[in-house]
C-alpha cells in the first residue's frame, strides 16, 4: 500500500526528500490501498487492492470509474463493462436465466425481423435459430468465468447455420438478432 497526498510541505531537506519518495512510491504503484486515497484529484488512478479493481477517478472528483478487475494470481485482467456483461452470463443456463440476470427484455420468440434471442451451449455448439437471416455475436467463458477465450465470432447468416462449436469451454453464448 503506498498512498499519499500528493502536497509536498514547506520543509528542511531530510523530511522534504522523504514526503517527494513517498509522493513518488503512490504514483508508481497507482496509491493502491484497501481503501480509497483519502486525497483525490480529478482522472486519478487507484488500485483497489481489496477489491483487485483498477479504478479512475471521475472527472467531477466525486467518484470512481471501475476499469478492469485483475487477477493477481494468473495475471490477467478484464475490463470492468466487460467483466460486468460476463458475470451476468457465467451462471445462466438459459435465455430466460439471461434476461433475469440482465434485467433486459430479450424476445425469445418471434416470426419476423427485429426478435432478439440469447442463446446458450454448454460445451456444445452454437445454433442460430431456424428461419431468416440473423446477424449474431458469439463468445466463449473459461471455466472460472473471467474474460473471454478464443476472442468472440460476429457475422450474418442465414437461419439454422450453426456458428461455432466448443471443444475447451465450459459455456458459450451467443446474443442474435433476425434482420430478415
Amino acid at each position: 500500500m503506498s498512498q499519499h497526498d500528493f502536497s509536498i510541505s514547506n520543509q528542511l531537506m531530510p523530511a522534504a526528500r522523504l514526503d517527494i519518495n513517498q509522493a513518488l512510491d503512490a504514483l508508481v504503484s497507482l496509491s493502491s490501498g484497501g481503501a480509497s486515497p483519502s486525497t483525490t484529484f480529478p482522472n486519478q488512478l487507484w488500485f483497489d487492492e481489496s477489491n483487485s479493481v483498477l479504478r479512475q477517478r471521475k472527472l467531477a472528483n466525486d467518484g470512481w470509474i471501475d476499469i478492469a478487475r485483475v487477477d493477481q494470481t494468473s495475471g490477467r485482467w478484464v475490463p470492468a463493462s466487460i467483466s460486468t456483461f460476463a458475470e451476468a452470463f457465467v451462471a445462466v443456463s438459459s435465455a430466460a436465466a439471461a434476461r433475469t440476470a440482465l434485467g433486459v427484455f430479450i424476445p425469445t420468440s418471434g416470426a419476423g425481423p427485429g426478435n432478439w434471442q440469447a442463446i446458450f451451449a454448454d460445451g456444445g455448439l452454437l445454433t442460430l435459430p431456424a428461419g431468416g437471416t440473423w446477424a449474431y455475436f458469439s463468445f466463449a467463458l473459461p471455466t472460472n468465468g473471467y474474460g473471454f477465450r478464443s476472442g468472440g465470432s460476429a457475422g450474418v447468416a442465414a437461419g439454422g447455420t450453426q456458428v461455432r462449436a466448443f471443444t475447451d469451454f465450459t459455456s458459450g453464448y451467443m446474443l442474435c438478432w433476425r434482420i430478415a
